[in-house]
């Protein structure tokens, strides 16, 4: 198996969607040295890092919310009752005390937060049908991008890194390639470090889509595309 013929494999490992039996045989070819895979591997993770943030926020049940803050009210009582004295010897115990409260306090509100922040996630990657597109620049050579194609749900999540902040009055655009030409997406920008995550819809009418493409564009797109290609990426044939 080549490298490119492990990318999907890499992108499912990342998300932890990956058989055992795979898991092995990658963990044993990134144990190489294969510096290729391993770059790949880390844009992987941080892409998915990025795609936690584009996700819509998700309503818990109000019981749920209940019973987790409970939860977390009897961690912090334990611990009281664990590490609190009648008298503290001395400060610096009464300082320790109540920096590991507020420590496991926070903890626990962290895991909380994770946990509803990833939920919808963590559905999406359970689809069946996941598959990856690569884009890379020939106008701006630090660019890179992923595409995640959720095809059981003709859902993109797309993650862009180190895109140049575009001039004022422009935007970029992304683009599905299908036997029709161009079609239009969504226009975006890019933050300060020039990444950006998005989620668009694969619309049903447009024939089977050959690739992913983003272009710099007026303010607002444009409906076909009329500036150089900034990132490009082909489906896996």
């Amino acid at each position: 198996m080549t490298c490119d013929e492990r990318r999907d494999s890499i992108f499912l490992y990342a998300a932890g969607q990956l058989e055992p039996t795979e898991v092995e045989a990658l963990r044993a070819h990134l144990s190489s040295g294969c510096a290729i895979c391993a770059g790949r591997l880390a844009e992987a993770e941080a892409m998915i890092a990025q795609m936690g943030l584009a996700l819509e926020p998700v309503e818990p049940r109000q019981e749920t919310g209940e019973a987790l803050m409970a939860r977390i009210g009897a961690t912090r009582s334990n611990l009281k009752s664990q590490i609190s004295e009648p008298e503290p010897r001395n400060l610096r115990m009464r300082i320790f005390s109540a920096a590991f409260l507020s420590a496991a306090a926070s903890i626990a509100i962290t895991s909380a937060i994770f946990f509803y922040a990833t939920r919808t996630q963590r559905e999406f990657f359970r689809s069946s049908n996941l598959q990856t597109v690569a884009m890379s620049s020939n106008t701006q050579p630090h660019a890179r991008g992923q595409v995640l194609w959720d095809r059981d749900h003709s859902q993109w999540r797309v993650a862009v890194f180190d895109l140049a902040p575009p001039p004022p009055g422009k935007e970029y655009e992304l683009w599905f390639l299908s036997p029709k030409g161009p079609v239009r997406s969504k226009t975006f920008n890019v933050d300060e470090n020039g990444h950006q995550s998005l989620i668009v819809q694969v619309p049903a009418d447009i024939g089977p889509v050959a690739g992913a493409a983003v272009t710099l564009e007026k303010q607002g797109g444009t409906d076909v595309p009329t500036m150089p290609i900034q990132l490009v990426g082909q489906v896996p044939g």
